[in-house]
């Protein structure tokens, strides 16, 4: 979250939250050098703070507590891979065009902003892996991935949200 105006020195849920990635996907060509895949996939994405906790009595801490709220998306990247085979494994790098469509909140996904954000999202995902094959008659890979938005998923004059995400990936080919 990035504030500006009057809020600009506010730090309120500008902090990553950890969360879920699983789908599938289907590589529709293999070349020896350049592959073209296609995915689905359900991501949690949202934010994270730690706030103090108070009594009615005293404005003395009594303890923290930390929100998470998330967004759930349904996101379908359309990657380009460049893969270069050694002895054991591939070594590769993909990008491309990413949709993404919110599908759910979590509970502590409500309020003014959550409330108000945009029912999809859309960027670019690049990043790289190792893939092992045919260790157990099947692809094994290790991927990393960094998957920034191309637009303000919610944006006042005081406000503007924008997703992005680091992805590990652990994959099974069949």
């Amino acid at each position: 979250w990035v504030y500006s105006g009057p809020l600009s020195n506010w730090k309120v849920f500008d902090k990553k939250r950890n969360g879920f990635i699983g789908g599938g996907y289907i590589e529709w060509f293999d070349f020896p050098l350049v592959g073209l895949i296609t995915e689905a996939q359900y991501v949690q994405k949202g934010c994270s703070d730690e706030f103090v906790i108070t009594s009615e009595v005293s404005p003395d801490p009594i303890g923290t507590k930390i929100i998470s709220p998330r967004l759930d998306y349904l996101s379908v990247p359309i990657l380009i891979k460049l893969h270069y085979e050694v002895s054991i494994c591939s070594i590769y790098c993909l990008g491309g065009p990413r949709y993404d469509i919110l599908i759910g909140k979590s509970s502590d996904a409500s309020g003014a902003v959550f409330d108000d954000v945009k029912s999809s999202d859309y960027g670019i995902t690049f990043g790289g892996g190792i893939e092992l094959t045919d260790i157990i008659a099947h692809k094994i890979g290790l991927e990393l991935r960094y998957s920034p938005s191309s637009q303000e998923i919610y944006s006042t004059n005081l406000l503007t949200v924008q997703n992005n995400s680091i992805e590990l990936l652990l994959y099974v080919g069949f």
